[in-house]
């Protein structure tokens, strides 16, 4: 994985290729998921988010749970989430209705639109993490999947591996087999020779910062190396990753994922 700030020479600069779109995309919700509004108040700023019911509950067994039951989320029409973070709830919002994490700047409907001069183009990499996690807690694999899409694209752009207060947050948040633990530990294996330079070139920089179950996946990767005890050299690797399968780090189970009862036949309880 590059590291070096000089920039590439003319010959070697990086071609984004067109990514292949996950050809299993959430299904968009039947027209009577569109019904009444509910409110949802998150983070200690009390952000009001309204949103259709049939929506959140199509879209999440989380929501499906608390409005769709016996909670009395279900009786008032509100749900609040006091621990959530007002920026990654915006994404999911902005996710469910136009299948984005953010509008586009150049929409004049942008309230919050950013110059056009501003460098700040795409979600940081913490921040499309953290979207994930929000995704995985919440039963909503759609968001999980497109976060990973765009958390995969800006590394692309950046050629950058995550940092290790990153991984450490990651390790932190999930569970043991979740896919965006196996997308950083193939990420931070690409283009390391064997166990010795990935030791020299990134654990020794921040061994305090990486969780032991982080280095634990890493040595469970070694144990497939090939006979001669290093990993495959990869050429092109910039080019190699750009054409990376990301469905092998999907969620397919469809809408409110794993925990709807009954997949695929519109908003019902988890």
């Amino acid at each position: 994985m590059a590291t070096s700030s000089v920039p590439p020479s003319p010959a070697t600069v990086f071609v984004m290729p067109p990514l292949v779109p996950c050809p299993h995309s959430t299904a968009l919700p039947p027209i009577t998921a569109y019904d009444e509004l509910v409110s949802v108040i998150v983070g200690q700023q009390k952000k009001v988010f309204r949103i259709h019911k049939g929506v959140l509950s199509y879209h999440s067994s989380y929501f499906a749970a608390a409005l769709e039951g016996q909670f009395k989320e279900g009786n008032t029409g509100v749900v609040e989430l006091e621990d959530d973070e007002v920026e990654v709830f915006h994404a999911f919002y902005c996710w469910i209705y136009t299948r984005r994490l953010r509008d586009p700047l150049s929409s004049p409907l942008h309230k919050d639109a950013l110059p056009q001069n501003s460098a700040e183009t795409t979600l940081s990499d913490l921040l499309l993490c953290k979207i994930y996690i929000f995704g995985d807690m919440r039963g909503i694999p759609g968001l999980q999947n497109n976060a990973l899409d765009a958390l995969h694209k800006n590394i692309l752009l950046s050629w950058r591996t995550l940092s290790a207060s990153i991984v450490n947050y990651v390790y932190s948040n999930t569970v043991e087999k979740s896919q965006l633990r196996c997308f950083i530990v193939q990420l931070n294996i690409s283009g390391y020779h064997d166990l010795c330079e990935f030791v020299e070139k990134r654990l020794k920089k921040d061994r305090n910062n990486y969780p032991m179950d982080f280095v634990i996946d890493i040595l469970q990767i070694i144990s497939t190396k090939d006979k001669s005890g290093a990993w495959p050299r990869v050429k092109h690797l910039q080019e190699t990753w750009a054409k990376l399968d990301r469905c092998e780090f999907h969620d397919h189970s469809g809408p409110g994922g794993a925990l709807r009862k009954a997949p695929g036949n519109g908003p019902t309880s988890a």
